[in-house]
């Protein structure tokens, strides 16, 4: 059984979680530092970011994207929430993204 100190493999973690791990990577947060932007508790961030929780609610979803600066249809489809998108734009009830 793998050490609970060392971090899981992308694989692991799932897309969601790799996203998120990735992205907080490249915005220099820590767990810490994400909790504070997103009022989301840094073991819940974790725990998504480590693949133990694979779709969290919307509204937490939401409160990440906001502070990430990801884009939420993306954050939604990676938990699960909605069917991936096919890329166009065009398609009934898809927003364009600038």
């Amino acid at each position: 059984m793998p050490s609970p100190n060392i971090s899981p493999t992308p694989s692991d973690r799932g897309p969601l979680g790799t996203y998120l791990w990735d992205t907080r990577q490249a915005l220099g947060w820590s767990l810490r530092e994400a909790q504070e932007a997103t009022s989301v508790s840094n073991a819940y961030i974790n725990q998504m970011e480590t693949g133990k929780i694979k779709n969290p609610s919307p509204s937490i979803l939401q409160k990440i994207a906001d502070a990430y600066k990801a884009p939420y249809h993306h954050l939604m489809e990676l938990a699960g929430h909605i069917k991936p998108s096919t890329g166009s734009a065009k398609r009934r009830g898809v927003l364009p993204t600038s």
